[in-house]
């Protein structure tokens, strides 16, 4: 839930909190937009409510990515939002290939419903990628590493968007030649 006078204490508009009256002193924000708070949220413990955040700005770089069911998307980074968002894009229908370090993330994100799930210090995301004939049409890079942002940038496929979900620690080199000739879309997000 989220108070809306927060959101207005700090110049912040969330497009659905007019549609359902702007005067409600609390917002329910999910996947559909906003809609009032349930009447009865004693079941919902403050861990589980922090989660809304979270998922919040997975499903909102989700949508600024545009993928569309059948799609296949490519998550780098399957941290707390990565995972989210790896969930997300497959329950929207998406194929979904998840790159991450951990283990233990890559085995989650199997049982959230990648279908392909990579380690680049064992397999090469382009050469996964390769091996189940997945051309990727969307890649959300979700670890902020500048070697996330390369990666994503080497296995993108023409035309693909990358949406740059992971808030970049230092400078990154983009080879904006490339990124013309290959009419890949750079899509920035902030949740």
């Amino acid at each position: 839930a989220v108070d809306v006078a927060d959101l207005e204490r700090h110049h912040l508009r969330h497009p659905q909190a007019r549609a359902i009256g702007g005067g409600k002193r609390r917002l329910v924000l999910g996947v559909g937009g906003g809609i009032e708070e349930p009447r009865d949220v004693s079941r919902l413990d403050g861990d589980t409510a922090a989660l809304g955040q979270p998922m919040a700005i997975a499903v909102h770089a989700m949508r600024r990515g545009r993928l569309q069911s059948g799609e296949v998307a490519v998550v780098i980074g399957v941290g707390g939002i990565g995972m989210f968002l790896a969930y997300a894009t497959y329950e929207l229908g998406a194929t979904v290939v998840v790159a991450d370090l951990d283990e233990e993330r890559l085995s989650i994100a199997r049982s959230m419903g990648a279908a392909v799930t990579v380690n680049p210090r064992q397999q090469g995301l382009a050469e996964a990628l390769a091996n189940h004939g997945a051309l990727p049409t969307v890649i959300y890079e979700v670890s902020g590493s500048v070697s996330g942002l390369r990666t994503a940038l080497d296995v993108a496929t023409r035309g693909s968007r990358i949406v740059a979900v992971g808030l970049q620690g230092q400078p990154a080199e983009l080879e904006l030649r490339d990124l013309s000739l290959r009419e890949l879309e750079l899509i920035g997000t902030n949740a």
